[in-house]
């Protein structure tokens, strides 16, 4: 037990001189938080939302393929099941040949799903980077400008922080992810043409 707590002051203190550190070596250490996962959901950033509907409209087909083939596949896996159960009835009807039968047609919609899924999602990575892209770099560099305007040393992604255990409470005061939508859907529309 002694040593889990002289680890643990150990670490408090290591924290402790870290951060006294960092904020001698910034003047002001004005730090602010944002999570970059909320500029795309509901009240978001207006282009930005935009682009990514623009890219999910585009795929709207392929991923209603792709749910119906898994919808497919998950009924016929219940078919083979009840198929089995059958088969262990005494005089039953269903032979082993027609559950190899069913569990080979199920095997050939497996992979040709699962090739599909490979090549909508690679066509969709590809698409996102010419449709999503630029608008997400246009964010990025409208956050550096908001950072300097707003007098920040520095803004991290809380969402990332949090998602990886670093971050483990917050003073919702430092969450300035409203307060950036708001700067970024206040601004002009850019000039840069949108990429299609």
């Amino acid at each position: 037990m002694k040593i889990y707590r002289s680890a643990a002051m150990i670490l408090s203190v290591i924290l402790l001189a870290g951060s006294a550190a960092f904020a001698q070596a910034q003047p002001d250490g004005k730090v602010g938080l944002i999570s970059i996962e909320r500029l795309g959901g509901e009240g978001g950033i207006t282009k930005y939302i935009n682009a990514l509907n623009t890219l999910n409209k585009e795929f709207e087909t392929e991923t209603k393929e792709l749910q119906g083939l898994a919808t497919t596949i998950n009924t016929k896996r219940e078919e083979l099941q009840k198929l089995a159960q059958q088969a262990q009835q005494p005089n039953s009807p269903v032979s082993n040949e027609s559950l190899r039968t069913k569990n080979d047609e199920i095997e050939t919609l497996r992979r040709q799903a699962e090739y599909k899924q490979k090549d909508v999602q690679a066509r969709f990575q590809s698409r996102q980077q010419t449709v999503v892209g630029p608008v997400f770099a246009e964010i990025m560099k409208a956050l550096q400008d908001y950072t300097v305007q707003k007098g920040y040393s520095m803004i991290l992604d809380g969402a990332k922080l949090e998602e990886s255990a670093i971050l483990l409470t917050l003073d919702t005061k430092y969450d300035v992810t409203k307060d950036f939508i708001t700067y970024f859907n206040s601004r002009p529309a850019s000039s840069a043409p949108a990429s299609q």
